[in-house]
């Protein structure tokens, strides 16, 4: 699922909001419970202003907060 959700992140940031919609719901149906808490638990960077950013990303395209 991380790979389609770093591409739903990719989108967003491109403006392209239709399209990373469409890829979060194909994602979804990889793990149909996966969070926005989930990928922090998942996600590691040294600098945690990269995951809130990750996060709000997948959050504009309607990733659950969970």
């Amino acid at each position: 699922i991380n790979l389609p959700l770093l591409m739903v992140i990719d989108l967003v940031n491109l403006n392209r909001l239709d399209e990373a919609k469409a890829m979060l719901t194909q994602a979804l149906k990889l793990d149909p419970t996966f969070t926005q808490a989930k990928w922090r638990g998942i996600t590691f960077y040294s600098d945690m202003s990269i995951v809130d950013r990750e996060v709000s990303a997948l959050a504009k395209a309607g990733l659950p907060g969970g």
